[in-house]
C-alpha cells in the first residue's frame, strides 16, 4: 500500500480523512504466538465493517457463513508475525490454525487492518478455509519427529502447506463465486508475475522439496474455475511456458490433474482418498500426512 497522508481519504473506503479514521486504530486484545511473543489482535468489527457496508456480496457471505466458523483472532502483520509464522508481506492475508492453551485457535493475518475494499476477496477467502476444515475436509500436515533440523522442518512445513493449498484454495474460490465475490485481476497478476520471475529459474531436480512444491503450484494454477479466471489466455501462456521450461514439473502436474479428474474433491471422503493417492504415488508418506482439525 502506498503511503497515505493524514489528510488523504482513508484507504478503508469510509470516505473520512485518514487522520479521522484508521490512522489511530489500535489493537483491542492480544495473542501469544508459539515463540512466546505477544502480538495485538483487532476487534472483528474494525476489520469487516467497511466491507459489509460497501459490498452486498460480502455481507451476504458474512451473514450466512460467519456463525459456522467460530472465534477468529485478527492480526496485523509485523516483523514478529513474519519471522515466526512465515507470513510474507504482500500476500495480503493468510489463515493459520495454532495450538494454544485452550486448544486450536483460528488466526487471520492481514497486511493491513482494516483491509482496503480491494481486499474483499482475500478476507472472505481466508475465512472460507475455516469453513471447509470445520466440515471435516482434510488438509496436509508435516511429519516432524523429535530432533528434526530446522531447515528440514521448514521444508516439510512448506511442502504440506502447498499441498493443502492446492485443493483448499479452489474449494474456497468456488464457494465465494456462489456469493458473487470475484477473484478479479489477482489471478492474471499472479500469472504475469510467474512468467516474469521464473524466466531465469532452472527446473528443480526431480524428487526434491522444491520440485514437489512447484508441481503443487502448477496444479493449483490449473484448478481455478473458469468462472473465476476471466481471461483464459493467461492460463494458456502459463502452461506453454511450463511445458517448454519445466517439462518434469509439467508431467507430474498433469498426472495429479488426471487423478483429480478421476477422484474429485468436493466431499471430505473424496478429498481424503485423493490426498492419500497423491502421497502414495509421489512417495511422500515419510514427510507429510493427512490431517483433520
Amino acid at each position: 500500500m502506498e503511503k497515505i497522508g493524514r489528510n488523504d481519504p482513508c484507504y478503508c473506503g469510509s470516505g473520512k480523512k485518514y487522520k479521522n479514521c484508521c490512522l489511530n486504530l489500535k489493537p483491542s486484545g492480544s495473542y501469544i504466538l508459539p515463540s512466546g511473543k505477544t502480538v495485538g489482535t483487532y476487534a472483528e468489527d474494525d476489520v469487516v465493517k467497511q466491507l459489509i457496508s460497501s459490498s452486498p456480496a460480502f455481507k451476504d457471505f458474512y451473514d450466512t457463513e460467519r456463525e459456522s466458523i467460530g472465534k477468529i483472532y485478527w492480526i496485523k502483520s509485523n516483523e514478529d508475525v513474519e519471522s515466526i509464522l512465515g507470513y510474507r508481506r504482500g500476500q495480503r492475508g493468510k489463515m493459520y490454525y495454532l495450538t494454544g492453551k485452550t486448544g486450536l485457535n483460528k488466526l487471520i493475518v492481514l497486511d493491513q487492518i482494516p483491509p482496503s475494499l480491494d481486499d474483499e476477496f482475500v478476507v472472505a477467502h481466508e475465512m472460507g478455509h475455516f469453513l471447509f476444515l470445520n466440515k471435516n475436509f482434510p488438509g496436509i500436515g508435516p511429519h516432524l519427529p523429535n530432533g528434526i533440523e530446522n531447515d528440514e522442518k521448514n521444508k516439510r512445513m512448506r511442502l504440506a502447506s502447498s499441498m493443502s493449498t492446492m485443493i483448499h484454495d479452489p474449494l474456497c474460490n468456488s464457494l465465494l463465486n456462489k456469493y458473487g465475490i470475484s477473484y478479479g485481476n489477482m489471478y492474471r497478476d499472479y500469472i504475469l508475475s510467474v512468467l516474469e520471475n521464473w524466466r531465469n529459474v532452472e527446473e528443480p531436480a526431480p524428487n526434491t522439496y522444491s520440485a514437489h512444491t512447484s508441481v503443487f503450484e502448477y496444479v493449483l494454477s490449473n484448478l481455478h474455475d473458469t468462472t473465476i479466471i476471466s481471461e483464459r489466455d493467461c492460463l494458456e501462456k502459463y502452461n506453454k511456458f511450463f511445458e517448454s521450461k519445466f517439462p518434469n514439473i509439467t508431467e507430474d502436474g498433469k498426472f495429479i490433474l488426471d487423478l483429480i479428474k478421476i477422484n474429485g474433491y468436493d466431499t471430505p471422503e473424496k478429498l481424503t482418498f485423493l490426498y492419500q493417492d497423491i502421497i502414495n504415488s509421489m512417495e511422500l508418506g515419510a514427510v507429510c500426512k493427512l490431517q483433520k482439525i
